[in-house]
């Protein structure tokens, strides 16, 4: 028998609502001005010196191709399945990940795991887990659509967190790159990694109920527009484009 995930908490992964916005690059150093005064660097950019790092996400999907066809076909009400790492090393956990929306809001289920028990999962399906647990949730949504690898999705991040006790997340992505995966591949190098071509840098505004004044002076000073942004399925769009990966019709 497995010994049970350490389970970390994590205070940035409330329900929420998302907005996300594609900014010019001579944007983003007025904007990082703008939000100086309110926000302060997230706990992940230590050890980082320009506070950038990396995010890769090992994302599952059904035979058909349902998780993705979901996103594309606008569906309201919709989910994704990811294992999210930060780091190659062995000692650092993974983080299994549910992501819905619904309504409008975003709610993350996410339970940290070994990285030797995220690989026993992914292979052999034998790690014993507790009920209710967000693990649990995972291998549920998992098993009931028959989801397997499909793809890794890696890019740089830079965020920031509200100084205040509003909880406001801002983050900017950029080099955005996919990995046809079908195999518990975990790792951020190695396999081969398809640049997603980008002008912009992804802005992403996270935050529960109202957010602050501030950020809509921001919004309104850098005339954000809000779009849709889906990191998996242009990183699946741009494989298939490229004839790495064959999508189901």
């Amino acid at each position: 028998m497995s010994s049970q995930p350490n389970v970390k908490t994590d205070d940035t992964l409330l329900s929420r609502v998302e907005c996300k916005y594609l900014v010019r690059q001579d944007q983003v150093d007025g904007i990082r001005e703008f939000i100086q005064p309110f926000v302060h660097r997230d706990r992940f950019a230590r050890g980082h010196a320009d506070g950038r790092y990396t995010i890769s996400s090992l994302y599952l999907d059904s035979p058909e191709m349902a998780l993705y066809r979901s996103t594309t076909r606008g569906i309201k009400n919709r989910f994704k399945l990811r294992i999210r790492t930060y780091t190659d090393k062995p000692e650092d956990p993974t983080f299994f990940e549910v992501k819905k929306r619904m309504n409008g809001i975003v709610y993350k289920f996410r339970q940290s795991v070994a990285r030797a028990e995220a690989m026993d999962l992914l292979e052999r399906n034998t790690l014993e887990t507790e009920q209710g647990t967000d693990l649990s949730k995972f291998i549920s949504l998992r098993d009931l659509h028959g989801a397997e690898p499909v793809m890794r999705v890696k890019y740089k991040r830079e965020a920031f967190v509200s100084q205040s006790a509003d909880p406001v997340r801002i983050t900017f992505d950029n080099e955005l790159e996919g990995s046809v995966t079908v195999d518990a591949e975990l790792r951020h190098e190695g396999g081969d990694w398809i640049t997603v071509p980008m002008d912009h840098v992804i802005l992403e505004l996270k935050f529960t109920n109202l957010y602050p004044s501030w950020v809509g002076r921001m919004v309104n000073e850098f005339q954000l527009e809000r779009t849709s942004v889906p990191k998996y399925v242009l990183c699946v769009d741009e494989a298939s484009r490229l004839g790495a990966m064959r999508m189901v019709i």
